[in-house]
């Protein structure tokens, strides 16, 4: 009986005998059937059949198939060289690519002959029978690097084959090359897939130029086959190979990235990360996308009957902005960002005052994107204070929302002031164009920036400062009213600037304020209190001489808003007149006392009104007012009962006061009682009680022998209609007043 052992040993030996046998056989009937036509689709024909093989799991089947394979292309060659057409190999550039990845394999065998096959290929391909070729003669000498295992040796052999392939294969070759190489990325061999790396990655560098239309499509190949590569030294080739490919293709290649639906996959996300890697691309890229932020419309109007539009979103600028915020993830990109700081600030914040009038539930939201990015730049640029200060006044927020994202300007004007002052110039200077942008967002944003931004560079920058109140001047007549009241507000911030400083730019500032106070178009009053606002901050600043002029003409325009339905007006207009008292003195005296005589009784009747701010206005302006009143009584009693923190027991002290009135401007008892009159139809019910109560209490402090002075029937015909109003805080205060009319 035959031994467990040796009949091992027979069967392994019987095995491979049997191997090589039927690899001959089929050798020799693929030959057979070559040599039928020897042709270039034939071979093909042939090679599809042998591709699993070369490209297997398996070093025996990838040694059978290539060795196969070159048996096959020793009889093409050895009839190419007596038939001419044969040479005209159309599938040059699969036969390389396939070989490619062999020529690096883990078996020895297989290495060697692929390199035999491709030097067949090259010289079936690009040489005359029997003229010598140096370049295609040289590949012999890569057999003596091919027998070791060394992987930097390995690397030199497929670098200077590449540098072959780049000089000999014609350009109707080279996407098929590359095509197949593409395919080699993910061999199951990783020096295979890395010498496929590499040939790729040198074509491309030496050959890019021959690659224009296939740009798309190179990029789609790379970006599908990353998600197969495992091997970290191919996968790192692959993604500088796309590096490469945008640096001689930046245009082309960017607006296909960008038109990669979002979210982008990590694959996508690593091909723009390797952008970074090289500044001077990285600033060719980020100028491109600021370049399709600017240019590409930023959303599309579709109508929905009834004269209505829905704004719906453009894929383009999201992709940009996404890809600024992509690229700021990278540790590469801070020298470039920080270099770039007010290009790439400026569209960012544009982009997101633009994204919050987009109607849009489509994942990623277009201002999430845009503020993601706003984000990432400022991690990238080393703003944590700017940052930690966005997140603890609760700012971002207020950037995702149409009616507070300006709000959230002023902020980021702030912060930007305080910490990169040198990008200040810059940041204006990039955002001033979209000063006459056809999208109201853009220059709402600006502008709204602006407004804040002018009150921050200091009486040190005033050029600066001038240029934008330039700015701001050039949108004074708007079409949009949001921009026009943020103008306003950035006039009247320029008070800031203080001094001398702020009376050179007086008179424009002041025509400016007294043109928005006129607006027409100012539905909710806004223009108003800001032109208000900002007028009470300016003359904190001026002489009374840049004021004269205009000082009665300011009083009369003020005197309205006293009664506007807005808190914040009628707050804005009582500060406003008490800030003219600084004028109240000099030339100006007299008609200026006519004025507060005129408003007299509105501040008092507002003095007890239900909006506390507007109280407290009344109880500032009464106190600058005082000293202007010719009165020491009338004065001592509003520096000693109204100060702003302390609360006001108003019927007492209204009473006292009237006392002091019928004595001191018994004149104008009349006047004042007449005027009240006319408040008994306000709109609010705490201003006519009030009223009432000022009516009686001036006649019941009246002394008898004045009372002639007064039209006492209408008044108390008009006291009579208001014991019908339908507040009962009036009824009772009316009822009051008429008590104290018992002499009447």
């Amino acid at each position: 009986m035959t031994s467990p052992s040796k009949k091992d040993s027979v069967t392994v030996e019987e095995s491979t005998l049997l191997r090589e046998g039927a690899l001959s056989s089929v050798t020799s009937l693929l030959i057979v059937v070559l040599s039928k036509q020897f042709s270039s689709g034939n071979l093909y024909s042939i090679f599809k059949h042998l591709s699993p093989w070369i490209q297997s799991s398996d070093d025996q089947e990838r040694n059978r198939g290539v060795l196969c394979f070159l048996e096959l292309m020793k009889a093409y060659q050895l009839h190419s060289d007596t038939d001419e057409t044969s040479r005209e190999l159309e599938i040059q550039g699969e036969l390389l690519g396939r070989m490619v990845p062999r020529c690096t394999d883990p078996s020895l065998d297989t290495r060697l002959a692929a390199i035999d096959c491709v030097q067949m290929i090259l010289r079936v391909s690009t040489c005359d029978p029997g003229v010598p070729d140096q370049m295609v003669d040289a590949v012999t000498l890569l057999r003596d690097r091919a027998e070791s295992d060394e992987a930097n040796i390995l690397y030199s052999l497929v670098n200077d084959l590449s540098k072959v392939f780049c000089k000999k294969v014609a350009d109707r070759n080279l996407w098929s090359l590359m095509t197949f190489l593409l395919e080699g990325l993910v061999d199951s061999q990783a020096h295979s897939s890395s010498a496929a790396c590499v040939v790729l990655n040198n074509i491309v560098k030496l050959r890019g130029g021959s690659l224009g239309e296939q740009i798309p499509d190179l990029v789609d190949g790379l970006h599908e086959k990353l998600d197969g590569i495992y091997t970290p030294q191919t996968r790192t080739g692959t993604l500088r190979c796309m590096r490469t490919i945008c640096s001689q293709y930046l245009v082309p290649t960017i607006s296909h990235l960008l038109d990669k639906p979002l979210p982008w996959d990590k694959n996508l996300v690593a091909m723009w990360h390797i952008l970074a890697g090289e500044a001077h691309l990285l600033k060719s890229v980020f100028l491109n996308l600021l370049e399709v932020l600017s240019l590409s419309l930023p959303y599309q109007e579709k109508a929905k009957g009834q004269g209505k539009v829905t704004i719906i979103e453009t894929t383009l600028p999201k992709a940009a902005s996404n890809a600024v915020g992509v690229l700021c993830e990278t540790e590469e990109a801070q020298e470039v960002a920080k270099e770039m700081f007010a290009q790439i600030f400026s569209s960012l914040i544009l982009r997101i005052g633009v994204s919050v009038v987009i109607e849009s539930t489509k994942k990623p939201l277009c201002v999430s994107v845009a503020t993601d990015s706003l984000k990432q730049f400022l991690k990238a640029t080393g703003s944590e204070v700017i940052l930690d200060r966005l997140e603890s006044n609760g700012v971002w927020p207020l950037m995702e929302k149409e009616d507070t994202c300006p709000h959230s300007m002023l902020h980021l004007a702030r912060l930007l002031s305080s910490s990169y002052p040198d990008e200040v110039g810059k940041t204006v200077e990039c955002l001033s164009p979209s000063l006459t942008s056809v999208y109201d967002a853009h220059r709402t944003t600006v502008v709204s920036f602006y407004s804040e931004l002018v009150c921050t560079v200091g009486k040190d920058h005033l050029p600066l400062a001038e240029q934008i109140m330039n700015n701001l001047l050039g949108r004074q007549v708007d079409s949009n009213y949001v921009v026009r009241m943020y103008c306003i507000r950035g006039l009247g911030n320029m008070a800031d600037i203080g001094g001398s400083q702020v009376s050179h730019f007086s008179t424009t500032i002041l025509s400016a304020m007294l043109a928005g106070m006129d607006d027409r178009e100012d539905p909710e009053d806004l223009i108003t209190m800001e032109a208000m606002s900002g007028l009470s901050r300016i003359f904190s600043q001026i002489d009374e001489g840049h004021v004269r002029p205009i000082l009665i003409n300011i009083a009369l325009r003020i005197r309205p808003c006293f009664e506007k339905p807005t808190p914040a007006v009628r707050a804005a207009a009582f500060t406003l007149f008490g800030t003219l008292s600084r004028f109240g003195s000099g030339p100006s005296e007299g008609p200026f006392f006519e004025q507060i005589q005129t408003n007299f009784v509105s501040l008092l009747l507002h003095l007890n009104e239900s909006d506390p701010v507007v109280v407290v206005a009344c109880k500032e302006a009464l106190q600058k007012l005082g000293p202007l009143m010719k009165s020491e009584n009338i004065n001592t009693m509003f520096q000693r009962h109204l100060d702003p923190a302390e609360s006001l027991f108003y019927p007492d002290f209204l009473n006292d006061l009237c006392k002091h009135i019928v004595t001191d401007f018994t004149d104008k008892v009349n006047f004042y009682i007449m005027n009240a009159v006319t408040f008994f139809k306000s709109m609010w019910s705490p201003v006519k009680a009030n009223a009432a109560l000022l009516v009686g209490y001036i006649l019941g402090n009246l002394p008898l022998e004045k009372s002639g002075m007064i039209s006492k029937e209408h008044v108390c015909e008009a006291l009579t209609l208001l014991l019908k109003d339908p507040s009962p805080d009036v009824r009772a205060s009316t009822a009051e007043a008429m008590s104290l009319l018992y002499d009447y």
